[in-house]
C-alpha cells in the first residue's frame, strides 16, 4: 500500500494505522465509559497536535455552544440531534469530483479535515462501522486506503445529509464581501490558523473574546487602535454538508449509488 501513496516520502505505515484507528478509538472509549454508566450526550476525537500553539480554552467544546450548533442544524434539514456527525473542512470539492463513483475509491483533496470529529454516541457508532466497511472495501479493490483524510472524503460525498461542518473560507460568509486579500488578517479576521478554526468555533463566548486578544497581539495591526476592530476574529456560520456540495456541483447533484450494503441510519 505504502507505494500506492502520492506522498510516501512523508508517510509511513505506521501513520496510516494510526490515522485509520481515529473511528474505532473513538467509538470504543465511548462504548467503555458507557459500560461503566458514564453516558454522554456527544464525544468527539481529537488530536493533540491541534493544540500544539498558544490558546486560552479550558472549557471545551463548549457544551452550551455544541447543544446550539446541533440544535440548529436539525431545524435546517430536519434531522434529529443524534444523526448528525461533525466534521471542518477545509475546502469545497473541485469540480471534477462531481462525477465521482463509489468504486472509484477515496477522494486525493484537502476537503475534510480529519483531526476533529464527533457527535452522538449513536452517530460515532455508525460512522465507525461505516468507515471501516468502506475502508475494506476500497482495500479489496487494491485501491490505497491509508490516508483517512481521502476515505473521508468519499463518504462525504456518499452520506452528505449526515455531516454538519464549519467552513472558514466561505464565500458566502457575510463577512467575506469586505474581505481585502493581503491586507485582512484573514477571512474572518485574526483567527489563528485556519485549518483549527473550528476551535474558536465550538468555544464559549469568554474563551472567544481571550483568543481573539491573543491572536490580535500577533496581528500586524497590533499597534493600529483604528484598525483592530475589523481584524477581530468573527464567528462563521454552521453549515450542513449536503448544502455546500450542492453550492460546488450544483442543487441537481445527487450522491452516487451505493453498492455496498452498509446500514445507512445511525442505530
Amino acid at each position: 500500500m505504502h507505494d500506492l501513496d502520492r506522498e510516501k516520502l512523508m508517510h509511513s505505515p505506521d501513520l496510516y494505522a494510526i490515522w485509520n484507528a481515529k473511528p474505532f478509538f473513538l467509538d470504543a472509549a465511548v462504548k467503555a465509559l458507557e459500560a461503566e454508566g458514564d453516558v454522554y450526550e456527544y464525544a468527539f476525537w481529537n488530536d493533540a497536535g491541534s493544540f500544539r500553539r498558544e490558546h486560552t480554552y479550558t472549557l471545551w467544546p463548549d457544551p452550551l455552544t455544541v447543544d446550539r450548533i446541533w440544535k440548529t442544524a436539525t431545524l435546517d434539514n430536519g434531522k434529529k440531534e443524534d444523526e448528525f456527525l461533525f466534521f471542518p473542512i477545509a475546502a469545497l470539492p473541485p469540480g471534477n469530483v462531481r462525477n465521482w463513483k463509489e468504486d472509484m475509491g477515496p477522494v486525493d483533496y484537502d476537503i475534510s479535515e480529519g483531526s476533529f470529529f464527533g457527535g452522538s454516541p449513536k452517530i460515532i457508532s455508525w460512522w465507525s462501522q461505516t468507515y471501516y466497511a468502506y475502508h475494506n472495501y476500497f482495500l479489496s479493490r487494491s485501491l490505497f486506503v491509508g490516508k483517512d483524510q481521502t476515505l473521508i472524503n468519499a463518504l462525504f460525498l456518499l452520506f452528505p445529509s449526515r455531516i454538519l461542518t464549519v467552513f472558514h473560507p466561505d464565500p458566502r460568509a457575510p463577512q467575506f464581501p469586505n474581505h481585502i486579500p493581503f491586507f485582512d488578517e484573514g477571512y474572518l479576521g485574526a483567527c489563528g490558523s485556519e485549518w483549527f478554526y473550528y476551535q474558536y468555533w465550538l468555544s464559549g463566548y469568554e474563551e472567544r473574546k481571550k483568543m481573539a486578544e491573543v491572536w490580535m497581539k500577533e496581528s500586524k495591526w497590533a499597534g493600529w487602535e483604528w484598525w483592530r476592530k475589523r481584524q477581530e476574529c468573527q464567528l462563521a456560520n454552521g453549515e450542513n454538508w449536503e448544502n455546500l456540495v450542492g453550492r460546488a456541483f450544483g442543487k441537481e447533484w445527487s450522491p452516487p449509488e451505493r453498492k455496498l450494503v452498509v446500514d445507512a441510519s445511525p442505530h
